[in-house]
């Protein structure tokens, strides 16, 4: 029985570690999206998502504000920044 939780944890780090390097590769690429298009306004909404999921509070804040340059936010928007 040990062994199944051992091979359960075990597989638990490695889906968190492949889905953090999914989410890395998807950030790089929504950045580049962004990058070429500032006002893709889909994309910018995703790599908010991404980044969020991430950690990355700076990056975070940084897109959060371009965004609220480009487009009038719904209130929504505004509650998961301050939480």
């Amino acid at each position: 029985m040990s062994d199944e939780m051992d091979n359960d944890g075990a597989s638990n780090n490695e889906d968190e570690l492949f889905d953090e390097e999914a989410n890395a590769v998807l950030i790089e690429e929504l950045k580049k999206a962004v990058d070429l298009e500032p006002r893709d306004y889909e994309s910018r909404m995703k790599l908010i998502a991404a980044l969020r999921r991430s950690g990355e509070l700076e990056a975070l804040r940084d897109q959060r504000e371009c965004i609220s340059k480009l487009y009038t936010m719904p209130p929504q928007f505004w509650m998961l920044w301050i939480e």
